[in-house]
């Protein structure tokens, strides 16, 4: 749809929202969408399971994030797409919105998973995920489909990694 779409994604504590906004300082006129904070719309209830519930709500947190993307695409923004979509083994939320909006930029951060933990340790306590968690999303970001669909990024340094992304 737009070179003016960039999507990052990645395990928790991989620096996706910090990239994200850094990002957003170099265009004139940016959105960061961050998936969240739209699923966080649905204020009790939802499911992060696998569910008939779950899936069910996964894909409206996509269509969401899709119809967002496009008014604001329309409207000359530069959005940036950023988190964790849908749940620990279902891929198919990625593949509605990559069908939906053709992005030519699509970003997996990763960091080696001492990194991970070292990062997580330093998150708000409301927001740290557990080892065993930490260990899921490690594992989920590390699958083919994530291989196959993204270009791998090694955050280490928060810097380079926005030039990196900025310079396409």
């Amino acid at each position: 749809m737009s070179k003016n779409l960039i999507i990052i994604t990645g395990p928790t504590a991989s620096g996706k929202s910090t990239v994200a906004k850094l990002l957003c300082k170099k265009y004139k006129k940016c959105v960061r969408l961050d998936i969240d904070r739209i699923k966080h719309f649905v204020e009790t209830g939802f499911k992060y399971d696998n569910s008939v519930e779950g899936k069910r709500q996964w894909n409206l947190c996509a269509e969401n994030v899709i119809f967002l993307t496009k008014n604001y695409l329309k409207n000359d923004y530069t959005v940036i797409i950023e988190g964790v979509l849908g749940s620990i083994v279902d891929i198919k939320e990625w593949k509605m919105i990559f069908k939906e909006l053709k992005p030519k930029y699509k970003f997996l951060l990763f960091v080696n998973k001492n990194q991970l933990n070292l990062r997580n340790k330093m998150r708000d306590k409301k927001v740290q995920l557990t080892r065993k968690d930490i260990d899921r999303h490690f594992s989920k970001f590390s699958s083919e489909f994530y291989k196959n669909y993204f270009e791998v990024i090694e955050n280490n340094n928060l810097t380079e990694t926005v030039e990196n992304i900025y310079g396409r």
